[in-house]
């Protein structure tokens, strides 16, 4: 029997001891400790019984084991011959610094050349996009030179319009001069003519009372200059202007009044025949009367912002 068996047997004794020597009031309590004891203990001799049943079923099989073992002769297992190691290969192995617990794990390899492809596919895409920007760099560059050349080319041609214009212009001005001074001359001479400088009579004419003199009793009639006007002759406008009056009196005489424009003013009066009317332009030298038959009176007078002059102060009279 083992110790576990003995030590339970006496655990029994013990506890039927103590429950005859209880009291008669814990007799209760005393079975009721007992019952749990006893429980125990079943369950503490099946575990040894296992625990006993292994032990001699371990023990026959080792048993079993050494009789075979001794039965068959021992045959020793050949011994493989160890792999010779290349001493240049490990040099160089060691060399590098490898060893083979850190031989490189295949997913890492890919993901390294994963990430090299990844990479040249980026340096690639950039060399494409700086390419492409040098292109686009050339090409407006090209336009660029295209447009200054277009520009130098359009300035000299304006250029060359400003001087044609400058020269033109220059040409009109001196033409506008040129014509100013026509314009000029010919206000003057248009002044000039204007100015009532002629005699004014052509033909056979006598001159009967010349202004200023004794004969001209009247004062309104000192500066009037009367002809004696014959067949043929005839009065002449004696200055540029315009027929302001044409009357007839009636008595046979004629009044021409011509207005010079530069405040002179002409009066022809006489027994003769009008050759112009009221509103005709008048040009110096025409004739504006003619006389027919002998001894015809014709009255000739200047005035000057309304006031009458000297005729002969303003006529110029050649020869």
């Amino acid at each position: 029997m083992s110790k576990k068996k003995k030590k339970n047997n006496s655990k029994a004794s013990y506890a039927n001891k103590q429950r005859k020597n209880a009291a008669p009031g814990k007799e209760a309590a005393s079975i009721a400790l007992q019952s749990e004891s006893i429980k125990e203990t079943e369950k503490a001799a099946v575990k040894e019984n296992a625990s006993l049943k292994e032990d001699a079923s371990v023990k026959e099989d080792a048993s079993a084991k050494d009789t075979s073992a001794k039965a068959a002769p021992v045959k020793e297992a050949p011994k493989k011959a160890a792999p010779k190691k290349s001493p240049g290969k490990s040099k160089a192995a060691a060399d590098r610094g490898i060893d083979s617990h850190h031989i490189m794990h295949p997913v890492v390899s890919y993901i390294y050349i994963l990430v090299l492809f990844v990479l040249l596919i980026a340096v690639f895409l950039l060399k494409l996009k700086a390419d492409r920007d040098l292109k686009e760099a050339n090409s407006l560059n090209e336009q660029l030179k295209t447009a200054i050349l277009t520009a130098s080319e359009n300035i000299a041609q304006l250029s060359q319009e400003n001087t044609e214009q400058k020269k033109q212009l220059e040409a009109m001005s001196l033409a506008l001069n040129a014509r100013t001074e026509i314009d000029e001359t010919q206000k003057k001479e248009e002044e000039e003519s204007s100015v009532p400088e002629l005699y004014p009579v052509k033909g056979d004419a006598i001159v009967v009372t010349p202004t200023g003199t004794a004969g001209n009793e009247d004062p309104e009639e000192e500066n009037l200059l009367k002809f004696n006007m014959y067949d043929g002759s005839y009065a002449i406008a004696t200055g540029n202007g315009v027929i302001e009056i044409m009357s007839d009196g009636g008595d046979g005489f004629i009044n021409i009044v011509i207005d010079h424009g530069n405040g002179y003013k002409t009066s022809y009066t006489g027994e003769g025949i009008s050759l112009k009317e009221a509103g005709d332009e008048i040009k110096r030298g025409d004739a504006v009367m003619t006389f027919s038959g002998g001894n015809n009176e014709f009255t000739y007078s200047i005035s000057l912002n309304g006031k009458t002059v000297d005729p002969l102060s303003v006529m110029v009279i050649d020869g």
